[in-house]
């Protein structure tokens, strides 16, 4: 289990001070305030959210807001979910580094000890009062959760799912797609989108909410242009019909 001190970390979080949320909020300039917190306030920081993590967490935050106006929602709600989808992984800051960069495939116990993230996200965030960090646990707490009820921690289905997390969960599926992994390459727009809409052995459209899925069919260029404004030198670079 993640050692006592690295649960402290989290108390900075509440001692940080983060963007007012309002429909007159500037989305670009806090969601940069947000990851510049994750990235410069938090022990572990520097290993946990390197420069390609960083930009991964603002870019998931900007897909978060086009899928949050494409709903339909209020300003305010959308940019507090812009915000607060940043935090998603935050518990893995109390994962060890060495597991969380472990080559290769995981061990049926290390790859429970990462999932329990979601949980400890949840607990770490809901501590405090401000609302990102409210809106956020909900999010770090259901973002692996799957519409079909493959995902975890809890399985659920459908709309027992908070709709931040169902947004949240396609935002970062696109970004995890889009970036080299141990196990894979770093996809193209092209194929990370033919991925989400038709699936592949790891991913199957039956995991997200088919109405997010049709607005992603429909807008998913602004998904591309959001990766290319704020992407990794090397990212997405392999041919298309790879």
């Amino acid at each position: 289990m993640p050692r006592d001190a690295e649960y402290r970390s989290f108390d900075l979080l509440g001692h940080a001070r983060w963007p007012e949320v309002n429909d007159r909020t500037d989305l670009s300039t806090a969601i940069d305030t947000v990851t510049a917190i994750l990235g410069h306030d938090l022990p572990r920081s520097p290993d946990f959210l390197g420069t390609e993590h960083h930009n991964h967490l603002r870019r998931t935050g900007h897909y978060a807001g086009v899928l949050g106006e494409a709903l339909g929602w209020p300003r305010a709600l959308t940019v507090l979910t812009a915000l607060a989808t940043p935090l998603h992984d935050i518990g893995k800051l109390a994962i060890p580094g060495e597991i969380l960069e472990k080559p290769g495939g995981l061990s049926a116990d290390e790859a429970a000890l990462v999932r329990r993230h979601a949980i400890i996200g949840y607990e770490q965030l809901a501590r405090w009062p401000h609302p990102i960090l409210r809106h956020a646990a909900v999010i770090a707490l259901s973002h692996h959760e799957r519409w079909d009820g493959s995902g975890y921690p809890a399985g659920l289905t459908g709309t027992a799912i908070p709709i931040a997390g169902r947004v949240a969960g396609l935002a970062d599926t696109y970004d995890a797609l889009r970036m080299a992994r141990s196990y894979k390459p770093a996809f193209t727009h092209d194929r990370a989108v033919r991925v989400i809409l038709e699936g592949d052995e790891r991913t199957r459209p039956q995991h997200f909410d088919p109405d997010i899925l049709v607005l992603f069919a429909r807008g998913h260029h602004r998904f591309r242009d959001i990766y290319e404004a704020f992407g990794d030198p090397g990212d997405g670079d392999e041919m298309a019909a790879a």
